[in-house]
């Protein structure tokens, strides 16, 4: 509820009109748009959902918690890149917020574990180092159930 609350007051803020009747219709678009963005993410409508967010960004590209859904929606469907660069845009925009920070960095520990088990595959199993490879992937799938 209060993270709903800050993202609304954001809303209201970012929200410029030239007349008292368009910011109240634009206020009341943009308070649908994000409703129907975070019923079509908690639904797992990963597509909808990220179609709303980015059209809520269109109009307001400061908007923490649309770059937190988007990044969160990329890591869901593996493009970890783009999750990275949206994770990035939160932190940028508010670094004083830890989900910005922490998805940040379990999204660098996915491509971590995505490295190692890329190495393991394509190396020498009788490598000395190997097992040390092994004992970090081991680490990373922990850190990833998190």
């Amino acid at each position: 509820m209060k993270k709903t609350v800050i993202v609304l007051f954001t809303v209201v803020i970012c929200s410029c009109a030239s007349s008292p009747e368009r910011s109240e219709s634009t206020f009341k678009e943009k308070i649908a748009l994000f409703q129907e963005a975070e019923q079509y993410y908690q639904q797992g409508l990963l597509a909808q959902a990220e179609s709303r967010y980015r059209a809520m960004l269109k109009t307001n590209p400061n908007m923490y918690e649309a770059w937190l859904r988007l990044g969160n929606i990329n890591v869901r469907t593996g493009q970890l890149e783009a999750a990275t660069l949206a994770f990035e845009k939160c932190i940028a925009i508010a670094p004083e917020r830890l989900k910005g920070w922490n998805n940040l960095a379990l999204t660098h520990v996915i491509q971590a574990t995505e490295v190692a088990r890329e190495g393991l595959s394509v190396t020498d199993p009788n490598d000395p180092d190997d097992a040390k490879l092994q004992r970090l992937l081991e680490r990373l799938i922990a850190i990833n159930k998190i």
